[in-house]
């Protein structure tokens, strides 16, 4: 029998740390055949099998051992809030194969769900939790339990996030490598990169959130995804699909509204434009028979007002970042693209349902301030609509301010960027007198971010912004 060939005899023969380092992530017995062993070639996510043998593992051994040291911790210190109720919770707690994970990784896998839709996780929360002790590829899994950690609130443990933050951006490369070229593989990578990009950005680490914002981006359009065609008769498998569409585009013009780039998903270019119907929220999927009609020029019909019915909290929220990120970056002299802006966030922002009546009203605040922000960013002064257009922004104003009163359980980053753009409008509106309505608005939105910087380190940075442009106003 050649040394390739498998042999079941093995797998009470091997030592400590024998096995292949993917049956030891996922915590299952290896035969210890090489070059694949039994496991991983019945594997669809796992594909490729490696051994801890050489000096180039080392570092990434070192750091699952330093894991598993802390995961031991985690289990005597876990003492954080308790995870508060939200639609899908109910769900979360019928996930199949749920009650197998350890206890520890049970209580920051339920912690991460509850939080899903507010920083961006799309795949279902009943198959992913089924998956995560064995199907989930090893970056994710190390940046769920980061995220979990973070949403712990319990400083002991938050203490360990750089740790699990290393572990899932040195496994990323090689995952993708491993993964991308089936559906759930490439899934699962592109989810990946849009829960760090999200996470680092909530951590003011803009240039390494920016390099995952452009991965996520690169991974859907390589892969062809932004061309939407059914795969298959699965409606919640296709729905995975759809809304890691949307919410890399989301990632995307969020990103783009802060730091003026391009965006890769350009409206008007037959390559990189997205041809895909407007997403449901994940548990909808769940309740239809049939997916959404295909769609093509999806973006380019939303920007030129075409009427559509789709009210899902995902696509208000694409919608809303798609229209912040335009508002941001036309031109003082474009006035034809700015009266067509402004026809298309009053169409939005009408009908919007209050916050507080949402299914999620900490992303409903969210979609909310991102609209207002949108009519902020269009006042230019250079701009010959400037006159007409800021009473629009001064209304706009207000009702951000509004939005303060609203209880939320998530307090999302990208705020900060809306924060910011409100607060220069007000800055300009005060001028040399700090008196009036402007001064009080102004005051009672400095006063939110100095409220919420101690819980998000971005929002403490644009804070900073803020203040150095507030210095004379004494708020």
């Amino acid at each position: 029998m050649s040394s390739s060939s498998r042999n079941p005899s093995r797998s009470n023969q091997l030592g400590k740390g024998a096995a292949c380092l993917n049956c030891r992530h996922r915590k299952i017995r290896c035969d210890g055949a090489q070059p694949v062993c039994g496991q991983c070639s019945r594997s669809d996510v796992f594909v490729d099998c490696e051994y801890s043998g050489s000096s180039a593992n080392s570092r990434t051994r070192a750091l699952e051992e330093r894991i598993a040291s802390v995961q031991q911790r985690i289990n005597v210190l876990e003492s954080g809030p308790s995870v508060p109720s939200v639609t899908e919770a109910p769900l979360l707690m019928q996930a199949l194969g749920f009650s197998s994970l350890p206890p520890v990784h049970q209580d920051l896998v339920t912690r991460f769900l509850t939080f899903g839709p507010n920083i961006g996780f799309f795949l279902n929360p009943t198959i992913f939790s089924a998956d995560f002790a064995s199907a989930v590829i090893p970056s994710l899994h190390s940046c769920t339990l980061l995220w979990g950690i973070h949403l712990s609130g319990n400083p002991q443990l938050t203490a360990e996030e750089p740790m699990y933050l290393s572990s899932a951006a040195e496994n990323a490369s090689q995952d993708r490598a491993r993964n991308v070229g089936h559906t759930r593989g490439l899934l699962q990578c592109i989810q990946l990169e849009v829960l760090l990009a999200n996470y680092l950005l909530r951590s003011d680490k803009l240039v390494e959130g920016r390099y995952h914002v452009s991965q996520a981006v690169s991974l859907v359009l390589s892969s062809g995804m932004h061309k939407y065609r059914p795969e298959g008769r699965d409606i919640v498998r296709e729905g995975e699909r759809l809304n890691a569409i949307w919410n890399v585009l989301a990632l995307e013009a969020s990103w783009s509204a802060f730091d003026d780039s391009v965006m890769s998903f350009d409206p008007n270019a037959e390559q990189s434009r997205i041809d895909a119907p407007w997403p449901l929220d994940t548990v909808h999927y769940q309740e239809i028979t049939n997916l959404p009609p295909r769609n093509a020029s999806t973006i380019q019909k939303f920007l030129a007002g075409e009427p559509d019915n789709n009210m899902s909290m995902l696509s208000l929220f694409a919608k809303a970042t798609l229209l912040f990120s335009k508002s941001t970056t036309l031109s003082p002299s474009d006035i034809l693209g700015t009266k067509a802006v402004v026809g298309v966030l009053d169409t939005f922002i009408q009908p919007l349902p209050a916050p507080n009546t949402l299914p999620n009203p900490s992303l409903g605040v969210v979609i909310h301030s991102l609209a207002y922000a949108s009519v902020i960013a269009l006042y230019k002064p250079a701009s010959p609509l400037a006159l007409q257009h800021r009473p629009r922004a001064i209304k706009a104003a207000r009702s951000m301010i509004r939005l303060l009163n609203v209880r939320i359980t998530f307090l999302d980053a990208i705020l900060g960027i809306a924060w910011v753009k409100t607060c220069k409008f007000l800055v300009g509106e005060i001028g040399e007198a700090p008196h009036g309505e402007a001064f009080q608005l102004l005051g009672q939105l400095v006063g939110a971010m100095r409220s919420a910087a101690p819980r998000c380190a971005f929002i403490g940075s644009q804070l900073k912004v803020v203040e150095a442009h507030t210095r004379h106003l004494r708020l």
